[in-house]
């Protein structure tokens, strides 16, 4: 919808209506003014077997409206004539009324010829003869003609409040279909500004990690020559540099998992599986955490007894696992222990990463693994919200599980790889 009218089938609708409810109302008038008719003969016929004789001084002191008379047994002659019958309505007629509609004169005929126009004539068998009633259509029918004005009156204003009913609602209904056509208007732009916003921020960290990874590269190179004649260097210089090296490092690794975001929305990163032993990834990457675990008093201890070949990629598990490492030792209070199992359940293999700290909440062990999800009541941690997201997104990759459970005195984050 485009503008402000009503849509097409609201206005098949509209045009409808009125005509279905007319015919509702033509047939409920039918069949009211049919039973009533009905009613009306079969008053009369049981009226005329109630009347006592003589029939007609019975009908004048009921000051009736309808000429009446007795046809007697031997059907050769009418006794009991009112004054007002009819000369036209003989014994003759009568009686080829009886022999030609039998039964149905008894509930009321309606004949065409009268003196007088349109009659309806009832012959009633009563004991040996039979009871005759002589009315004009006219003043028969005028009670139920004054009823069927009223139908057709209240029928016609009826109509006419329920379509202009309709009309109100079916405008209401078309400023809502208006409005609702705006929102979505604006729900479409700001959608495509969304996408725009999001293309332009992927480009942008794509662009910032991709021109800071040489930098980074040299800064690593330049500290790994430091570290080897760091014991030259006085005690302060030297406890300098150590922080210097754990902030070159942070900054290395928030710049890969920007990278890695960027590759994995944009669909360019793919597991590339490979069969094998994972125990000399997992002791690799934990003693590259060694030395920063150190500067905060952490202990780190290895359990990474050698299990069966599993399915892996091995650049997204080191991803993982030094995203896992790094957050144990963010969290972690100075002086804490960071434990690396592996453990073989089953047809999986699990890696667990345990730290002491303060145990995750319930409500949120879940949503830690959300992008750029950071606990509002947690420790005041540096750090960018992604990178247990990209352990969860990673490891699904490598159809496992990521989890994390509650322990004591910390946390415990497992991750499982299926066998080979």
């Amino acid at each position: 919808m485009n503008g402000r009218g009503p849509p097409t089938f609201l206005l098949i609708l509209m045009a409808a209506f009125p005509a279905i409810l007319l015919l509702l109302t033509f047939w409920a008038y039918h069949a009211l003014t049919e039973g009533m008719r009905e009613s009306l003969h079969g008053q009369r016929a049981a009226a005329l077997r109630a009347v006592p004789p003589p029939l007609a001084e019975a009908v004048a002191s009921g000051a009736r409206s309808y000429a009446t008379a007795f046809l007697a047994s031997d059907g050769a002659s009418l006794l009991d004539c009112s004054p007002d019958w009819p000369a036209d309505f003989d014994v003759g007629r009568i009686q080829a009324i009886r022999q030609s509609y039998g039964s149905t004169a008894e509930a009321g005929l309606e004949l065409a010829g009268g003196a007088s126009g349109p009659v309806i004539v009832w012959v009633v068998p009563v004991g040996a003869g039979a009871r005759v009633a002589l009315q004009s259509k006219r003043t028969f029918y005028a009670r139920l003609e004054s009823f069927r004005v009223l139908v057709w009156t209240a029928g016609l204003l009826l109509i006419g409040g329920v379509f202009l009913l309709f009309v109100y609602l079916a405008r209401k209904l078309s400023d809502v279909f208006f409005e609702m056509e705006v929102k979505n208007q604006e729900l479409e732009r700001a959608n495509r500004n969304l996408e725009e916003l999001g293309s332009l921020k992927s480009n942008f960290l794509a662009l910032v990690s991709h021109e800071l990874r040489t930098p980074l590269a040299r800064l690593v190179g330049h500290a790994n020559l430091i570290r080897q004649r760091a014991e030259e260097l006085p005690e302060d210089l030297r406890k300098r540099f150590a922080e210097m090296a754990v902030e070159i490092e942070e900054l290395g690794r928030m710049t890969k998992n920007a990278l890695d975001l960027t590759r994995l929305q944009s669909e360019d990163l793919a597991a590339r599986l490979t069969l094998g032993q994972i125990d000399g990834l997992v002791r690799t990457v934990a003693e590259r955490i060694r030395p920063v675990a150190a500067t905060r008093g952490l202990t780190l201890e290895l359990d990474t007894a050698p299990t069966p070949p599993v399915n892996h990629d091995p650049y997204l598990l080191e991803r993982i696992l030094d995203n896992l490492l790094v957050n144990a030792t963010k969290y972690s209070p100075e002086g804490g222990r960071i434990t690396v199992a592996m453990v073989e359940e089953g047809d999986l293999v699990q890696i667990r990463v345990e730290n002491t700290g303060i145990p995750i909440p319930p409500a949120d062990r879940d949503r830690i693994f959300e992008k750029f999800f950071r606990r509002e009541d947690g420790p005041d941690v540096p750090g960018t919200g992604l990178g247990l997201y990209l352990v969860r997104q990673f490891i699904l990759m490598m159809n496992g599980r990521a989890w994390v459970e509650p322990l004591d005195d910390g946390n415990r984050f497992i991750i499982t790889l299926p066998l080979g």
